[in-house]
């Protein structure tokens, strides 16, 4: 879920043209994703998705390094900010080095229930936001706090150029807010002009190279326009809640039993092996594959 300020015109998302001015990461190479899971016990695994293989199951061992070491289906989120990577569990965030052997710095504990982070961009401070069920939690990147944003419900927030979007996953919608935390609309749910016919708790929000929004929510994945209306909704199979866009197009999504890329036009789903998912996961862009072998895993 990493929205690094990484500009192109008039938005940033994989360094490719956009429609939505949205500032996200830009995978482009190897496209090398954070996946957190739990089996067989708390860990981050990192997964080069263009490649369309596990690069490492155990990347970061939460579990082993941690403190305090998280519980059994702990881990909800991860995301890499500056040189760090940012992990969440239920009610604490855990700090690690994103270079070399990505040792653990520390950790804080947080009142409410963690569901995701961002990074900001520039344009924002570079500033952090911890979603949880009650507020969004804003800190710099030396964690410390910076104030908050009462909004109950939410799951997760996208930052875009001149607002942000904060998934409402109790109440089913998406709502548009500035970055100081004022509401200006709702920008889809719970209400859909779809088979389905309701947005069903939205737990992940990314955007696609053409700028449209992708949601992750409880049972399948929905793409939105720019501004709000329905492009279509995705049956990836055993779905366990985060979504990101591959170079190809496809869609990288966790589920039940594995992680896997799904084609939109095809229907198809083609399997990426190595991992077991048994809870719902948010996907972390971690980097497009070009770091130098002292940030980690060259694959």
């Amino acid at each position: 879920m990493q929205r690094i300020a990484a500009w192109s015109a008039p938005c940033a998302r994989l360094l490719a043209p956009c429609i939505l001015p949205c500032l996200v990461a830009a995978p482009s190479l190897g496209q090398r994703v954070m996946v957190p899971h739990n089996r067989p016990h708390a860990q981050v695994a990192l997964v080069n998705i263009r490649a369309g293989a596990l690069v490492d199951g155990a990347w970061i061992d939460v579990y082993a390094t941690g403190n305090p070491t998280p519980g059994n289906n702990a881990l909800k989120d991860a995301e890499l900010v500056g040189d760090e990577v940012w992990i969440a569990s239920s009610f604490w965030i855990y700090r690690y080095e994103a270079r070399g052997d990505r040792n653990f710095i520390d950790s804080f504990p947080v009142q409410d229930p963690v569901r995701s982070i961002e990074a900001q961009s520039s344009a924002q401070g570079h500033r952090v936001i911890v979603t949880t069920t009650d507020a969004l939690l804003l800190y710099d990147t030396d964690a410390n706090p910076l104030g908050h944003i009462h909004i109950h419900g939410a799951g997760d927030t996208l930052e875009l150029e001149d607002s942000m979007l904060v998934a409402i996953q109790d109440d089913n919608r998406i709502d548009r807010y500035t970055f100081s935390g004022q509401w200006l609309s709702t920008f889809a749910g719970p209400s859909l002009p779809s088979p389905l016919g309701i947005l069903s708790e939205p737990l992940q929000l990314s955007c696609r190279r053409n700028g449209n929004i992708l949601v992750a929510g409880d049972v399948r994945v929905y793409e939105f326009l720019a501004n709000g209306d329905l492009v279509g909704e995705y049956d990836v199979g055993p779905f366990e809640g985060g979504v990101t866009e591959a170079v190809s197009g496809q869609l990288f999504v966790p589920l039940q039993n594995g992680v896997s890329l799904y084609d939109t036009r095809t229907q198809l789903t083609t399997s990426i092996g190595g991992l077991y998912f048994g809870q719902g996961r948010r996907v972390g862009y971690y980097d497009d594959g070009t770091r130098s072998p002292a940030w980690g895993m060259g694959q």
